[in-house]
């Protein structure tokens, strides 16, 4: 995750899902459950799904940013957005 903004982007939280505004797909392991990225910054988090559907989308909601989601095959950094 890469934070652009002077504002610290306060416990983002990454879930994969089938679909877009789809349930996240369970059970996964990941490194970290809410991240935190300072302006400037680079996060970088892993998720593994154990078993379920095929990943579609990575929604990234946060505390003090807007939702959004992203179609999975063409990730390759999320950008956190303000509200």
């Amino acid at each position: 995750m890469h934070n652009p903004t002077g504002h610290i982007a306060f416990f983002e939280r990454p879930t994969i899902s089938a679909e877009r505004d789809g349930d996240e797909i369970l059970p996964i392991e990941y490194d970290d459950n809410y991240i935190t990225v300072f302006p400037g910054g680079n996060r970088r988090d892993s998720r593994t799904i154990l078993k379920g559907d095929k990943p579609g989308f990575v929604k990234l909601e946060g505390y003090n940013t807007s939702a959004f989601s992203v179609s999975y095959p063409v990730i390759r950094k999320l950008m956190v957005r303000r509200p």
